[in-house]
């Protein structure tokens, strides 16, 4: 088995509260029960403090920093899902 990563969520409309987590619920319960794969992860900026929030809000937990150097650093946080119940 292997790692499955998350990647690019994008962000609901104020009018729509609730609904991005509630998507965001589907796609990690799909994920667990259609991938073969033993932990879920994702990327987020560090600076991102919303998005971490949410994360969190969502069963993910920080693991660790990256650092990406493209011409300027990009810093981002790993973050790996918790125990996943089917």
């Amino acid at each position: 088995k292997d790692v499955c990563e998350i990647y690019n969520v994008a962000r609901g409309e104020p009018q729509c509260k609730g609904r991005m987590g509630e998507a965001f619920q589907v796609l990690i319960k799909w994920a667990f029960d259609n991938v073969p794969m033993e932990k879920l992860c994702l990327r987020v900026l560090s600076t991102n403090s919303r998005a971490i929030k949410f994360y969190k809000k969502h069963g993910f937990i920080p693991k660790y920093k990256i650092i990406v150097r493209r011409g300027s650093s990009l810093r981002y946080l790993k973050m790996e899902y918790g125990t996943h119940k089917k």
